[in-house]
Formats: structure tokens, sequence, C-alpha cells
């Protein structure tokens, strides 16, 4: 049995975020370009933040219609602006993944 995906979860006081690597998109058989332009993405890091309310959710169905079983392993939480807000929208990012 293959063991869960371990996703990563950053927020601040206005929004959240789920940290999936580039390796875990290709897993997840979503293309990058099917996210909204509130999620972002690191080129330095290889790690797309996908944003709470709709692409965060996108995902995870995808893994759950895949059976791909997933735990959230580690959680910030800003008192000011995530460390994400500094990264490309993907909007604005070249897709890697796709």
């Amino acid at each position: 049995m293959k063991a869960p995906m371990s996703l990563g979860w950053t927020s601040d006081p206005a929004h959240g975020w789920l940290l999936v690597t580039e390796e875990q998109m290709k897993e997840s058989g979503i293309k990058a370009a099917t996210f909204s332009p509130y999620s972002y993405y690191s080129a330095e890091f290889r790690t797309y933040a996908l944003e709470e309310d709709c692409d965060a959710r996108l995902f995870l169905r995808a893994l759950a219609d895949q059976g791909i079983e997933h735990m959230v392993w580690e959680e910030h939480q800003s008192t000011g602006d995530s460390f994400v807000r500094s990264w490309d929208r993907i909007e604005q990012e070249i897709v890697l993944s796709d």
C-alpha cells in the first residue's frame, strides 16, 4: 500500500493555501492552468499554493477520484501576510506541469 500523500498548509488572517509540489501536481492529473488566479507558484521551491475556497478542494477531489490518500502534515499560520503572497500567481508563471 502506498503511503498517503503529504501536503502542507499555510494561512494568514485573510486566506489559506494548500501547498502542493510539482510532483504531487503531476500525480493528481490536474493541470495547473485549471486553477484560479488566487493560487500561487514558486519556481524556487517548485511548489504551488492552492487557495482554500476552490482550488485546494479541486485538487483534493482529484486525489480522491484516483484513490490517492493524503494528509496535511504541516500548518503554518502567519499573523501578517503569508510568504505565499510574494510568489507568482499561477496565471503569471510558466506552467511546468502541463
